[in-house]
């Protein structure tokens, strides 16, 4: 885990370190990491391990759309995508599970105009 004691600046620092390495040299970058929010950011695929099996493997979209599945084995999701299962189960959202900040902002706003309040 190599942001495991870090502060998030610092971890960001080092998933910006280790994404340019990824873009710059086309290295093959694995990692060990309990902060799933910086890996749905930076990663393509994603591989979610239970009890030293593989549990899900797909890109990281495609993963984090299994929510109930992953926080079924323990795997706190990140709030974005938290957000992204009750407003789909509420209201209906249907579009692709979102990753950042930015993406769960958009989310919002599409719901708020479709809500009659």
């Amino acid at each position: 885990e190599p942001t495991g004691e870090l502060d998030p600046v610092s971890s960001k620092q080092i998933f910006e370190v280790l994404a340019r390495l990824n873009k710059d040299y086309g290295m093959t970058i694995v990692i060990v990491e309990q902060k799933v929010m910086l890996l749905a950011e930076y990663v393509k695929r994603l591989i979610v391990m239970e009890e030293g099996k593989i549990f899900r493997d797909g890109p990281v979209r495609t993963v984090f759309a299994e929510q109930k599945a992953l926080e079924d084995i323990g795997v706190h999701v990140p709030r974005v995508i938290s957000l992204h299962g009750k407003l789909s189960h509420r209201y209906g959202y249907s579009k692709e599970v979102t990753l950042t900040v930015a993406e769960a902002k958009r989310m919002v706003e599409e719901v708020l105009q479709d809500v009659k309040i």
